[in-house]
């Protein structure tokens, strides 16, 4: 036997989601991934790293997110056969249509490449798997009322830029330079989150429209509760409510998603904050989702 040790870095994207790895072991199945049997080595949450007992024969190690999306939401690294110890790292790379699948580091040769297409074409077309990047710790969550209205009351215009998109908001907000797959901004009482998802890579046709994928969004992210509205200005927007543990305590967060087309391309505006605070804020909200405007 041989020492595997699979790192997940740490990422925004898919924060909440735990990875199971996996290795084909013809003598023990605990699952059947793309055909091949293959047994459970164990789970990795944001940022762990764990070791584990592998044969020295030549396999694959895959990476999945769970049962009903392994066939798609999936990353393989073949080994050859060894006994020398392995050291395999990776992240969640954002790709909300394919579930934001975690991916091995230098892992770019033609078989990995031939077999992430494959995974690829095995995705139900008709929903999106994973939408919604997961609410980010809103700053406000962990300071006083008082000292953060004293903060807001000094709050100026500023104009953030994303992409196409231009959006004003204040400066009291800072950007979330950790955040490489998709733009994050936070102020003492709001986490802003913005991504990207171009019609053609998936599978969407042209014609798609801003609202037909906020139904979508409903659909997939499973928001029961979640109903389609729109802004004064007729932009489509939802709303959900979640909660996240913040120095040990439970907190409820409200968050608004707003969804714009430009082009070929929907950007998602996910606004995030303590539910107590959401009645308060809410007008300013409004007045930075009518401020988004695009250079082409």
């Amino acid at each position: 036997m041989r020492q595997l040790t699979v790192k997940r870095d740490r990422k925004l994207t898919a924060s909440l989601m735990n990875v199971k790895i996996y290795v084909t072991d013809t003598m023990v199945c605990d699952s059947l991934i793309n055909g091949q049997s293959c047994r459970l080595l164990g789970t990795l949450g944001n940022g762990e790293e764990k070791t584990f007992e592998i044969t020295e024969d030549a396999c694959g190690i895959y990476a999945t997110a769970d049962e009903l999306s392994k066939n798609y939401c999936v990353d393989m690294y073949r080994l050859p056969a060894s006994g020398e110890p392995v050291n395999l790292s990776g992240h969640n790379v954002l790709s909300p249509f394919m579930g934001n699948p975690f991916r091995f580091d230098g892992n770019d040769g033609e078989e990995a490449k031939a077999f992430r297409k494959e995974s690829k074409e095995k995705r139900p077309k008709s929903i999106i798997i994973i939408p919604i990047v997961a609410a980010v710790t809103v700053i406000a969550l962990a300071a006083g009322g008082a000292v953060v209205r004293g903060l807001l009351s000094r709050e100026r215009p500023q104009t953030f830029t994303y992409g196409e998109m231009n959006m004003t908001l204040t400066d009291k907000f800072k950007v979330d330079n950790n955040a490489t797959e998709f733009k994050h901004l936070y102020s003492p009482y709001e986490s802003i989150s913005i991504l990207t998802a171009d019609s053609g890579e998936n599978n969407l046709p042209a014609d798609t429209t801003a609202d037909k994928y906020a139904e979508l969004l409903i659909k997939a992210g499973g928001f029961k509760d979640a109903e389609l509205s729109h802004t004064d200005g007729g932009v489509p927007c939802f709303t959900i409510e979640s909660k996240q543990t913040v120095n040990g305590k439970e907190k409820s967060l409200r968050s608004s998603v707003y969804i714009f087309k430009n082009g070929n391309k929907f950007y998602v505006i996910e606004i995030s904050r303590q539910s107590g605070q959401a009645k308060n804020r809410e007008q300013k909200q409004l007045e930075w989702i009518e401020s988004v405007a695009f250079n082409k």
